[in-house]
C-alpha cells in the first residue's frame, strides 16, 4: 500500500444548490452522506455518488458538489493522494415474533400453514411431534411429502413456503406443536 495524505471534510450541500470546495488530490472517497449527490472535478462532468463510493481520477484542485434534490444533504468525504480502502457495513436488527400452535388432528387430515401472518413473511418453522409412536408427514406447497417428523422429535426449516402437516395413515388422532417465527413489518 502506498503511503499518502488525506484530509477529511464534512459539509452540508443546501437543497438544489452547488457547492465548490478547494481540495487537491487524485482520490475522492465519500465516507457517508444523507443522500445521493453528484461531484465534478475541476469543472468536468458530474458523477453520481453516495456514501461508500470512492473515485480515483486525475489530479484535481476544485470539487463541485451538486445537490439536485429538495432536501439538504450532509456529506463526509476524504480527498488526497495515495491508497484508501474502507468498507461500510450497515446492519439493522430484524424484528420477529413467535406464533405457537397446538394441533390435534384426526387422520388423514392435514393442517396447513401458509407462510404469512397478517401480511408478514415467515422466517422459520419448528414442528414438534408430541406423539410417542406415530410419525408426522410434512408436505410442501405441491402436497408432496418433504419430511418425516419422528415421535418425540422436532423438525426445523427456514422457509416462508406453504406447508401442511399430518398423518396420512389410519391412526388415532395425532397432536403436534408448530412454532413459526415471522418477520415484523
Amino acid at each position: 500500500m502506498t503511503p499518502g495524505f488525506f484530509s477529511r471534510q464534512t459539509l452540508t450541500i443546501p437543497a438544489n444548490q452547488v457547492v465548490p470546495v478547494a481540495a487537491t488530490g487524485e482520490v475522492f472517497s465519500v465516507l457517508e452522506s444523507t443522500g445521493d449527490f453528484s461531484v465534478a472535478f475541476d469543472g468536468g462532468e458530474k458523477s453520481a455518488v453516495r456514501g461508500g463510493i470512492t473515485l480515483r481520477v486525475k489530479v484535481f484542485h476544485i470539487l463541485t458538489l451538486h445537490n439536485d434534490t429538495a432536501i439538504a444533504i450532509t456529506v463526509s468525504f476524504f480527498t488526497g493522494f495515495g491508497e484508501i480502502s474502507f468498507a461500510l457495513l450497515e446492519s439493522k436488527a430484524v424484528s420477529t415474533r413467535l406464533l405457537g400452535t397446538l394441533c390435534q388432528l384426526q387422520p388423514p387430515t392435514y393442517a396447513e400453514f401458509s407462510g404469512t401472518n397478517n401480511g408478514n413473511r415467515r422466517k422459520q418453522v419448528v414442528i414438534t411431534n408430541t406423539e410417542s409412536a406415530v410419525d408426522l408427514v410434512v408436505r410442501g406447497k405441491d402436497a408432496a411429502p418433504c419430511a418425516i417428523v419422528f415421535p418425540r422429535t422436532a423438525w426445523t426449516m427456514e422457509t416462508d413456503s406453504l406447508l401442511s402437516v399430518g398423518n396420512p395413515a389410519a391412526q388415532p388422532p395425532v397432536s403436534f406443536y408448530v412454532a413459526e417465527t415471522f418477520y415484523n413489518s
